[in-house]
């Protein structure tokens, strides 16, 4: 027998989650590792600039993140009147916020400017990207994986397969008709997640009851629950007749 619509979800969804996961990999580190190593630089010989104009604030939030922003007006030649504005936006763990924030520079190198409040959270925010950035790498490496089984799953099931018979419990029917169901497989409960199309229903196997007919694939993970129409499978008309007396005996 052959499966006509395995109601997987769709591997767009998982394209596009390994995606973002993908990109925000790549633009973090951009975004702040050229911060961060001049920070380091500036650390190792830090002086205040009294002469740094600088406006920010820190505010804490989620309880444990504080994120800070600051606007700094100084002159990169402290010998010459030009002046040049930086903005900095940073981030890092903690349960109290900064309750002020000064201009820093490098002793060696006045070109670099940064501030007090980076300075001393710089180890608190470098393992705050490497945890965002292994954050981003879990996803998307297991995102791929499993698009990638999906895939060759979906191949499998356009050819002939070998089907059993299994009743499953209908937990959730969502609003957008995605089926949440759980089923008893050598003695283990599994929860299940079947995408129905419109208008299309479990095909339960008593009127008031929670109890539907499912399907296995024999020796994989798979489980299909069918509808009411028997739109999954390639049932001739006789094997329909059939199955739905067996239901309503």
């Amino acid at each position: 027998m052959s499966i006509l619509h395995s109601r997987l979800t769709n591997t767009w969804l998982s394209l596009i989650f390994m995606l973002i996961g993908v990109v925000f990999l790549i633009f973090l580190p951009v975004l702040q590792v050229p911060d961060l190593i001049d920070d380091y630089i500036i650390s190792k010989n830090p002086v205040k600039d009294p002469t740094a104009q600088i406006q920010g604030q820190c505010r804490i939030m989620r309880h444990i993140l504080i994120s800070c922003d600051a606007n700094i007006i100084y002159r990169p030649d402290p010998e010459a009147p030009q002046q040049r504005q930086i903005k900095r936006e940073f981030s890092y763990l903690g349960f109290k916020a900064a309750d002020s924030i000064a201009a820093i520079r490098s002793e060696k190198n006045l070109a670099l400017i940064t501030t007090d409040v980076e300075i001393k959270h710089l180890k608190n925010r470098i393992t705050f990207l490497v945890l965002w950035c292994l954050l981003f790498f879990s996803m998307s490496f297991y995102t791929a994986l499993s698009l990638m089984k999906d895939i060759q799953f979906k191949k499998q099931l356009r050819s002939k397969v070998i089907l059993k018979p299994v009743i499953a419990e209908v937990t959730e029917i969502s609003e957008t008709n995605s089926v949440r169901f759980s089923t008893s497989v050598k003695g283990k409960k599994r929860i299940w997640n079947a995408a129905f199309r419109e208008n299309e229903t479990p095909l339960f196997i008593a009127p008031g009851t929670n109890l539907a007919l499912a399907v296995t694939l024999l020796n994989s993970p798979f489980m299909l629950l069918l509808d009411e129409d028997f739109s999954c499978l390639d049932f001739t008309e006789e094997e329909e007749a059939k199955l739905r007396m067996a239901i309503n005996a």
